[in-house]
């Protein structure tokens, strides 16, 4: 029950740490954008910026992706846990 219990909090911290990750790049993505408006578009900095939030989506979704793949793991998990408590036959 423990080992069950220790795995389902590990898929916990790691899909609450991809969220936090989510989190701080919205907060850096309004920074950049807030930046690239004073900006010459043509500018070499408004370019990097360009590619910097084009980079940032990429991770963006590949964090996504993995928060839901964690978020299932999760539930499926704490299934098993519940069948296996269920299941228990303690004499």
């Amino acid at each position: 029950v423990q080992r069950r219990r220790a795995a389902i909090n590990d898929l916990q911290s790691r899909a609450n740490a991809a969220e936090a990750e989510i989190a701080s790049i919205d907060k850096d993505q309004d920074r950049i954008r807030k930046n690239m408006a004073a900006l010459d578009k043509a500018s070499a900095l408004y370019k990097r910026y360009v590619t910097q939030l084009d980079t940032q989506e990429t991770r963006i979704q590949a964090l996504r992706t993995e928060v839901t793949r964690l978020r299932n793991q999760t539930a499926e998990a704490e299934r098993g846990l519940r069948t296996y408590l269920d299941e228990l036959n303690v004499q």
